[in-house]
């Protein structure tokens, strides 16, 4: 931790006159700051590759399992429970009416570690 730099940094942001700062401004001051504190401020850049490594698992997953279709999706909605919970989530199926497999985790391997069967719907009388 650098806490010469957190203090320059607060000084400057301080130094900011009210009416200059920003959303931008600001964002970047807590963003330098988490960086001299060397703490994440948000999990983002953290979940987004986890959600590539997800997509390109799940691609390759699909095709051995011989399922045509995959779809792999980052919710970054905090819920009232716990913020992120499980923000990363994997769908795989063949047809709309099939079923198929899906898995939500923090991370790529607790999706695929979660990964279940869904119902297949049934058909209409």
């Amino acid at each position: 931790m650098n806490n010469k730099l957190i203090d320059q940094y607060l000084v400057d942001l301080l130094k900011t006159p009210a009416e200059q700062r920003t959303k931008s401004a600001v964002a970047e001051a807590i963003y330098r700051l988490g960086t001299a504190a060397e703490i994440e401020t948000f999990p983002s850049e953290t979940l987004q590759q986890e959600q590539t490594k997800l997509a390109a698992i799940a691609q390759l997953l699909a095709a051995e399992l011989g399922l045509k279709y995959y779809t792999v999706s980052l919710s970054l909605q905090e819920t009232n429970h716990e913020p992120w919970s499980k923000p990363l989530y994997i769908y795989m199926w063949n047809k709309t009416d099939d079923g198929g497999l899906i898995g939500l985790g923090r991370t790529a391997e607790e999706c695929l570690r979660d990964l279940n069967p869904t119902v297949a719907r049934q058909a209409a009388a």
